[in-house]
């Protein structure tokens, strides 16, 4: 499945952690100390980040402003003000892409940002890929595979969650037949994990081993 990552802006972290929790997820914090976010993972598949904020220093936003890179800080900025729910999706591809990817959008008049990611594990072990990030805040994000991929064959949540089976993205009007158009160009939708729809929202999940299966905004 391409779709790696699934993004949920929580309003505590404490309690978003809690709730997961309660409901049989097993839950591994950002970092030890003064942790913003918090991971679900599964067997294989894409895991769940619960996201309070993102991270991002005020300086740091101020010095990427300044470098050209407006619209990445105003998605980063978007998600901090966001409300409680699902902000973001990150579909996985091969790092040759992404210039395919930055070009296509930008040929529709859409400018991305290549931006370097390091994740630190709680034990203070780092990890880096490669990110696109398009300025338009409600389109999906593009990741490269992490340096070191992390196994999570032996999580074993204790509500019988094995893994997302299926992810459909939710797409605005108005990026609809952008994203749609530009997935299929790229060969990217045959293994994407779910279907692109036309609905106002960010993404739409189902979860195996639950009951029925479950949506994201249970979590």
């Amino acid at each position: 499945m391409r779709i790696s990552q699934i993004v949920y802006k929580v309003d505590s972290l404490k309690d978003a952690v809690r709730r997961a929790e309660e409901k049989g997820f097993l839950v591994e914090y950002g970092r030890k100390k003064n942790p913003y976010n918090a991971f679900i993972y599964f067997h294989e598949g894409p895991f769940i980040e619960l996201m309070e904020s993102t991270g991002m220093p005020g300086f740091a936003k101020i010095f990427l402003r300044i470098f050209g890179k407006k619209g990445f800080v105003e998605r980063f900025e978007k998600w901090d003000q966001a409300p409680e729910g699902p902000v973001g999706i990150g579909i996985q591809v091969e790092a040759e892409i992404i210039g395919d990817i930055e070009k296509y959008l930008k040929s529709k008049g859409i400018l991305s940002r290549k931006v370097p990611i390091v994740r630190y594990d709680v034990n203070g072990k780092s990890n880096r890929c490669y990110s696109l990030f398009p300025d338009a805040t409600n389109m999906p994000f593009y990741v490269t595979k992490y340096a070191q991929e992390r196994k999570h064959e032996n999580t074993n949540h204790p509500n019988g969650a094995k893994r997302v089976t299926k992810v459909d993205i939710c797409l605005e009007n108005d990026v609809f037949d952008t994203v749609n158009d530009m997935l299929t160009r790229l060969n990217l939708k045959n293994d994407l994990g779910g279907d692109v729809i036309k609905k106002n929202g960010v993404f739409q999940l189902t979860i195996e081993g639950l009951d029925g299966g479950e949506k994201i905004c249970c979590i």
